[in-house]
């Protein structure tokens, strides 16, 4: 994981999301805000490279 300093953010996901996320922290041995960091971490990640093949074309 990046080392950005953490900034209160809000962040209310829904029942199943909450499920999924605590699911997923119990599977992979991470707090559940770990795991919604990585998530959005990832989805920048895809976005970027949707974004930058999108221009590309």
């Amino acid at each position: 994981m990046s080392s950005v300093k953490n900034k209160p953010m809000c962040f209310r996901p829904s029942a199943e999301l909450e499920k999924r996320i605590k699911a997923a922290a119990k599977r992979e041995k991470r707090s559940n805000s770990q795991i919604i960091a990585l998530a959005v971490e990832a989805g920048i990640r895809n976005f970027e490279a949707t974004t930058s093949a999108a221009i590309q074309e």
